[in-house]
């Protein structure tokens, strides 16, 4: 149940689906001129915060999590890294997308000795199709680019965040392999995800990968010139703020 209203939850989320059901309303209150008048300003007002350039850097940048100087100084016995980097087409194929910087960073954590152990945590995230577990196809990948097998610890069957942490504890409890770990995944993701691991009693070292905004110089085009792709870039950054809030107020994170 709580996968199925996490779904539908994204849905709402997404501005182009809030501005589709403005517009839905604007239509639909053809006798109503108020009704009319506030879903137009509405809409205008979604479209200039949501394709502003500065605006959507600056707040991505504030959420993320920024990346320690310290973890190439340490050892950790395992590092974990979170699913939500892989598709699938058709015919059962796996693709990366475009998280995929989580994977160059936790093959480049295990091959500079920064970590010993690789756990891949991730089952199928769809709730309608049926469709190979991702981390049995970044299993594959991992032994590919030369993971040693018995380095490589798989958890195929979590659907969420949270059950990322539960499982990977299990897991790694019953193989006797001490904390602290290094967890791995997006910046944007990263924050709501240490709460549900320290929730889950399991000591992690944040190390964020897939960056989608840095303090970088801006250009007079970026204050007031729109970019209509920014449009289906925020809703990942706004799931991932009222995520941790029902995280929180549903008690895992």
């Amino acid at each position: 149940m709580f996968y199925f209203l996490s779904k539908i939850l994204s849905f709402l989320l997404e501005p182009f689906n809030w501005l589709v059901l403005l517009l839905i309303t604007y239509w639909w209150a053809k006798h109503y001129p108020k009704i009319r008048l506030g879903c137009k300003w509405t809409v205008i007002a979604v479209l200039l915060v949501t394709t502003n350039p500065y605006l959507h850097n600056r707040a991505v940048f504030a959420w993320e999590v920024k990346r320690p100087v310290t973890v190439a100084k340490q050892t950790y016995q395992a590092g974990i890294v979170l699913g939500g980097m892989a598709m699938f087409d058709k015919k059962e194929q796996g693709y990366f997308g475009y998280t995929a910087d989580r994977f160059i960073q936790i093959v480049k954590m295990y091959h500079s000795g920064i970590i010993k152990k690789v756990v891949i945590t991730g089952g199928s995230n769809s709730f309608l199709l049926k469709e190979p577990a991702e981390s049995d196809f970044v299993y594959q990948e991992m032994l590919a680019c030369g993971v040693k097998k018995e380095d490589i610890i798989k958890e195929n069957q979590s659907k969420n965040t949270y059950q990322n942490a539960l499982f990977s504890k299990k897991i790694l409890d019953s193989l006797h392999i001490a904390p602290p770990y290094l967890l791995i995944s997006s910046s944007t993701h990263l924050r709501r995800a240490s709460r549900v691991f320290e929730k889950a009693q399991m000591p992690v070292v944040l190390y964020p990968a897939a960056f989608e905004a840095v303090d970088k110089k801006m250009l007079l085009s970026d204050y007031c010139v729109p970019d209509a792709s920014l449009l289906f870039k925020w809703g990942s950054v706004i799931k991932e703020v009222v995520g941790l809030w029902v995280y929180q107020l549903t008690g895992k994170a």
